[in-house]
């Protein structure tokens, strides 16, 4: 299906119809621009994704940007304002935001209950990248997230994509046996939880296997002196585990050196007996 952009102006509008047989949305939100964000959420835009209730896909991106005067609204509004159970059919949700602090924190316990409500969810993508403890949550709840509430929210998840906080807790979870598709997106805050604090766990009797795994993707934004040591050792611990292993794609912001390259290359090549797609890239 092909994506078709449209420019909207936020500005309320007096009606807006029911966009019922659509099945895909995206929307970016654009706060990085010269021109002055609105005061408040607009009516326009709530009403128009209310409208779309029987999609299936559901991308918001917000494109929050300090430097330029971001708006004073953003994911954290509009998840109040927008009805939890008007996405029966939802199967994939991707969401990127610098305040987007999943899952208890600032977005709020209507973001959780949005996925709680839309148990056919196989896919969801959830994107910090560049948050940077913003002074506006001088003194933010703290993250709770357990394996027993993933359980309990995705129930459908076969392909995720988030912070170390999340994905260590889904691979306690019964649901790691089920998960095919797995993506490690590195956090720039620590409390977001990143690869050097899943490792630990990777050794622990309590994380069950993955036999249904055939995709493993890590995405890091930011440089980092002992990234690439860190993805070696992931591969290392995980080697046993990734026996239907199909694609692995590693992205970090800073290229390895040469003896870190062969060393992952060696981890690799020795652990997976398989044949498997391998693609590493740099920003």
């Amino acid at each position: 299906m092909a994506q078709n952009e449209i420019p909207l102006p936020l500005g309320d509008l007096d009606r807006v119809v029911p966009l019922t047989n659509l099945l895909e949305l995206y929307i970016t939100l654009d706060g990085s621009t010269d021109d002055d964000p609105d005061d408040e959420l607009s009516n326009t835009l709530v009403e128009l994704i209310r409208g779309a209730a029987n999609i299936e896909y559901l991308s918001l991106v917000f494109e929050e940007d300090d430097d330029h005067g971001a708006a004073p609204w953003g994911s954290v509004e509009l998840f109040m304002e927008l009805d939890p159970h008007c996405f029966p059919n939802l199967r994939m949700l991707g969401i990127k935001s610098l305040y987007l602090v999943p899952i208890d924190n600032y977005s709020g316990p209507k973001f959780r209950q949005l996925i709680r409500n839309s148990n056919k969810l196989q896919k969801i993508i959830l994107s910090t990248d560049g948050y940077d403890s913003s002074p506006r949550f001088i003194d933010p709840p703290l993250l709770i997230i357990t394996y027993t509430d993933t359980e309990e929210m995705m129930p459908s998840i076969r392909h995720f994509g988030g912070p170390g906080l999340l994905v260590r807790e889904l691979l306690k979870s019964k649901l790691a046996k089920q998960i095919q598709l797995l993506e490690l997106r590195e956090p720039g805050p620590s409390e977001l939880g990143g690869l050097h604090d899943l490792l630990p766990e990777f050794d622990n009797s309590t994380m069950v296997e993955l036999p249904n795994l055939k995709g493993l993707g890590y995405l890091k934004s930011y440089e980092e002196d002992n990234g690439w040591e860190a993805i070696t050792s992931l591969l290392s611990k995980l080697s046993t585990r990734l026996l239907a292993l199909q694609e692995l794609i590693l992205a970090q912001f800073d290229w390895p050196e040469p003896s870190q390259l062969v060393s992952c290359l060696s981890t690799l090549l020795s652990n997976v007996t398989h044949q498997a797609y391998f693609h590493m890239s740099s920003f």
